[in-house]
């Protein structure tokens, strides 16, 4: 199995300014925007707390466009470059100034999961060649060591919450049986 990288971004602003604001591409104001895809930006997902209320923007890179986006806040020295780039895009997006945006930003936060010596990565997936790794890790070790997590799951859910939760209802059957 292998590591994917992401970086994540939360914006904390005074306001949703979103509510009631129009895509450059689409006709109608977004009134309850849960979740945005901008597919040729980086980062390109978004999605707001909903159905909380709060002034909120996730910003989310995964593969290759999170590796870029680490490399570019490493090269500049500063981690400021990730917020002025999701400033940059969320400019674009709503056909705003990016100084505007900064302006109504109260705080902003950042993790690089593969940065993060914890964790090297943000989800697993089966590289070219290791499709049964999920299987072969689903394996005790002399009946003592038992794996679970999302990485273990077999139903092809790798990378999700509901994968890890099954894989340990999985794993705690092969100990209850012996």
């Amino acid at each position: 199995m292998a590591m994917g990288p992401v970086l994540r971004q939360t914006l904390l602003f005074d306001a949703p300014f979103w509510e009631g604001a129009q895509l450059r591409t689409a006709a109608q104001a977004i009134r309850d925007l849960g979740f945005l895809f901008a597919r040729e930006e980086t980062p390109a997902t978004w999605w707001t707390v909903r159905p909380d209320a709060a002034p909120m923007l996730t910003a989310w890179a995964a593969g290759p466009k999170a590796v870029a986006l680490a490399k570019k806040a490493a090269v500049s020295g500063q981690p400021r470059a990730l917020l002025d780039e999701a400033l940059r895009v969320l400019a674009k997006i709503f056909g705003l100034e990016a100084a505007a945006i900064e302006k109504m930003l109260v705080s902003w936060h950042t993790h690089d999961w593969q940065g993060d010596a914890y964790s090297r990565g943000a989800y697993s997936y089966a590289p070219a060649g290791a499709l049964d790794a999920s299987l072969r890790m689903t394996q005790p070790v002399d009946r003592t060591l038992f794996f679970a997590g999302e990485h273990t799951d077999t139903e092809g859910h790798w990378g999700t919450v509901h994968a890890a939760f099954n894989s340990g209802l999985r794993a705690a059957e092969q100990l209850l049986i012996g």
